[in-house]
């Protein structure tokens, strides 16, 4: 981030405000992932907040 010139507008991402000057939590992207082949063809998974790992192992979200 960096102020462009003399002047008081910033350039860059700066955080998300409720309009009071209070910062705002940012909430990460939400996605749904519907299983297309094998076993659990036709499952979905709504809602899923980012990141999301896939895989066989345990430790994975889906």
């Amino acid at each position: 981030m960096h102020q462009d010139g003399g002047t008081r507008r910033w350039v860059g991402v700066l955080p998300a405000s409720d309009g009071a000057g209070h910062a705002k939590e940012r909430s990460m992207a939400e996605i749904t992932i519907q299983i297309l082949e094998g076993l659990e063809r036709g499952r979905v998974f709504e809602s899923l907040e980012t990141p999301v790992t896939i895989g066989r192992e345990d430790d994975n979200s889906i």
